[in-house]
C-alpha cells in the first residue's frame, strides 16, 4: 500500500469523525478564556470637558461683571429708586426721582422687582472692595457679611464726656461718664496723673494740686473708627497751717499765717474765727490747740499743738516773819485767785519737810510744823500743788530765804 493510499484513508476517517461533547466541557473551556476589561477613558474625557467649559463660563461672567455697574431698581409707593455702586470708588450712589403722571406703560412688579426684592445683587469685584457697602430694604451688605439696620464696622463713636466737677481741693473726687453708651464702643481714659481706665463710667481721685488734661479716646469694637475729647481739671493748692503763741499775764496770744479765713479751737470747748485772737484760760495743765487755715478757694488744712496752761501768779523769793506786818507770810498771789486752790510744802536744805499747809490757800508764817519756833534764817525749798475748778493739777517749785 502506497503512501497516497494511506493519506486518503486518514482524510476519509477524519472527515467522518464527530466528537461527542457535553455542556460541562464547554463551561470549563469558557472559564479558561481571558476576561474582557472595561475602558473608562471615554468617561474621563467627557468629565474633563465639562469642567473646562464651566471654568471658562465663570471667567467670562466675572470679566463682564467687572466692567459693568451693579444696578438695583426697586419699585415702591409710585417712586423709582435707583442705587448704583461705582466699582471704581466702591461707594453707593443713591438717586430718587418721583414718577411722573404720564401715559407710560405700568411697570410689572412681578417681573421688574423680582431681581432686587429685599436683596442686593453683589459680586466680589476685586480685592479693594473690602469696605464697600450697599444698602437696600433693611439689609446692608459688606462683601460677604449682612447685618440688619446697623453698620458696626463703619460706626464712629462719640468721645465727649461729662464730669461731676472741673476744679476743687485735694483730695478731689470726680465722677467721669462717657456720653456714648453704645455697646460696641470701647474706651481709653487718660487722667494725666499716671492713671488710666477702660470703664464707661468711673470715679477718680486727684490727691496733688495742679492742672490735669483728661483725655477720652473712644473707638468701635472693630477699631476702624475712633474719636477723642479732652478737658482740664484744676486741683487747687492747700494752705499751710501753722501758728505761734505767747503769754501776757493770763492772756494767750495766738498768731497764725494770714489766710482768708481762720478757725481756732482752744482745747477748752471754746472756739474763734478771728484773725490772731487772744484767749484766757480758766483751766490749767496741758491742752491741745488746733488751727484751721482756709484759702480763697475754700481749701483748708489743720494743725495742732499741745501747750501747757499755767496759772498766772506771783511769789516772793524771801520774806521776814517778824510780825511787823510787812512780808510776814510766804505764799503765791494769783491773777484770778477765785479760780485756783493750792497746797504749800516747805523743805530745808537737807530735804526734810518742815511745813505743810493743812487746808487750801494756806500760807507759811515761818514757824516750824507743830511748834511756835521760827525757822532759822537760811535757804529753803518750796513746792506748790495748784488745782483749778475742774480738778486739773499743776506743780511748781522754787527757793526762798528767811531774813
Amino acid at each position: 500500500m502506497t503512501n497516497i493510499d494511506i493519506e486518503n484513508i486518514i482524510k476519509e476517517k477524519l472527515s467522518s469523525f464527530e466528537y461527542q461533547a457535553d455542556n460541562s466541557d464547554w463551561d470549563n473551556f469558557e472559564k479558561k478564556l481571558p476576561k474582557k476589561r472595561i475602558s473608562y477613558s471615554k468617561y474621563y474625557f467627557v468629565a474633563a470637558s465639562i469642567v473646562v467649559i464651566s471654568l471658562l463660563s465663570i471667567l467670562f461672567i466675572n470679566t463682564k461683571a467687572k466692567n459693568n455697574k451693579i444696578i438695583n431698581i426697586t419699585h415702591q409707593d409710585n417712586k423709582n429708586t435707583k442705587t448704583i455702586v461705582d466699582t471704581k470708588k466702591h461707594t453707593p450712589i443713591i438717586s430718587t426721582k418721583k414718577e411722573e403722571n404720564t401715559t407710560k406703560q405700568p411697570v410689572n412688579n412681578m417681573n421688574s422687582t423680582k431681581l432686587t426684592e429685599n436683596k442686593v445683587l453683589k459680586n466680589k469685584i476685586d480685592k479693594d472692595t473690602t469696605n464697600t457697602y450697599v444698602k437696600t430694604n433693611n439689609n446692608i451688605i459688606k462683601n460677604d457679611i449682612i447685618t440688619d439696620n446697623n453698620i458696626t464696622d463703619n460706626y464712629k463713636p462719640i468721645a465727649s464726656f461729662t464730669v461731676s466737677a472741673n476744679n476743687g481741693c485735694p483730695p478731689l473726687k470726680i465722677i467721669f461718664s462717657a456720653d456714648d453708651k453704645n455697646e460696641d464702643t470701647h474706651y481709653i481714659w487718660d487722667f494725666d496723673d499716671g492713671a488710666k481706665s477702660s470703664e464707661n463710667q468711673l470715679e477718680h481721685t486727684y490727691t496733688k494740686p495742679g492742672t490735669y488734661t483728661v483725655k477720652l479716646t473712644s473707638y468701635n469694637k472693630h477699631n476702624t473708627k475712633k474719636s477723642s475729647f479732652e478737658t482740664e481739671i484744676t486741683v487747687y493748692d492747700v494752705p499751710k497751717a501753722d501758728f505761734n503763741y505767747s503769754v501776757f499775764e493770763n492772756r494767750y496770744l495766738f498768731e497764725g499765717l494770714n489766710y482768708n479765713k481762720q478757725i481756732w479751737k482752744f482745747g477748752d470747748k471754746c472756739f474763734s474765727n478771728e484773725i490772731n485772737p487772744e484767749h484766757i484760760y480758766s483751766r490749767i495743765g496741758e491742752t491741745t490747740v488746733s488751727f484751721i487755715a482756709i484759702n480763697e478757694y475754700g481749701c483748708q488744712s489743720e494743725t495742732s499743738k499741745i501747750i501747757n496752761i499755767e496759772p498766772v501768779f506771783q511769789i516772793a523769793n524771801a520774806f521776814s516773819p517778824n510780825n511787823d506786818g510787812d512780808n510776814d507770810e510766804f505764799g503765791p498771789i494769783f491773777e484770778n485767785p477765785e479760780q485756783y486752790n493750792y497746797f504749800l510744802y516747805i523743805y530745808n536744805a537737807y530735804g526734810d519737810l518742815i511745813f505743810k499747809s493743812m487746808q487750801a490757800n494756806q500760807n507759811w508764817n515761818g514757824k516750824l510744823s507743830n511748834s511756835n519756833n521760827i525757822a532759822n534764817k537760811e535757804i529753803y525749798l518750796w513746792k506748790l500743788i495748784i488745782t483749778d475748778k475742774d480738778k486739773h493739777e499743776i506743780s511748781k517749785k522754787g527757793k526762798l530765804t528767811i531774813k
